[in-house]
């Protein structure tokens, strides 16, 4: 059952120019007019694992749990890639688990929304040293090689059978103690390929 909260919204609108600075990557200007449109989904929560769990022509496409960065332990934390398919407009829901909902189905975590933001869509990035590059979101990306739980990419996975590492396009740290996605640099960071 969804339910709206009186969470004050906190809407993450991500702009060309403040997370797409990287060397090599070009970026067209990005609509930002549709952030009031999602904005309203902070507070509210849904079940993980049924279909019709998300309002509307809302689709989840997966997504991971946020581990803790000091201690590497599961939080209650997750990311979900979601997908507005009237728009096909992508979103990231910033996800706390508040419960759990075990019914003949199985049981599945209840999560509240606590951020959203609004992803550029690929069309919007070019790789000015490859325009046939492959942009996909991933977890598991580092400054120093370490993975930094909280980090997250758009990343080029071109060379997903090969590559050990992948470059970041744009990226967002998942702040566990504020509960908000915000934009961080690329210079430098690399996402890990956790395998083809």
């Amino acid at each position: 059952m969804n339910r709206l909260c009186t969470r004050p919204a906190k809407l993450t609108v991500i702009h060309a120019v403040t997370v797409l600075l990287s060397v090599g990557f070009a970026a067209a200007a990005l609509p930002v007019s549709a952030a009031d449109d999602y904005d309203h989904y902070i507070g509210m929560t849904y079940t993980g694992g049924s279909i019709d769990a998300l309002p509307g022509n809302l689709v989840d496409s997966g997504g991971w749990i946020v581990r803790n960065p000091s201690a590497n332990t599961e939080t209650d934390y997750a990311i979900a890639d979601i997908t507005d398919e009237e728009t096909n407009t992508r979103l990231v829901f910033f996800n706390e688990e508040i419960g759990r909902s075990v019914t003949a189905e199985g049981d599945h975590a209840v999560w509240e929304i606590v951020d959203v933001m609004i992803l550029p869509q690929s069309d919007d990035l070019a790789r000015v040293d490859n325009p046939d590059a492959s942009v996909f979101l991933r977890p598991w990306c580092s400054y120093d090689e370490s993975p930094d739980p909280e980090l997250f990419a758009l990343a080029d996975t071109a060379d997903y059978e090969t590559a050990e590492f992948f470059p970041a396009i744009a990226a967002w740290r998942a702040n566990i103690e504020t509960e908000t996605l915000e934009p961080v640099t690329t210079e430098g960071l690399l996402c890990v390929n956790i395998g083809p």
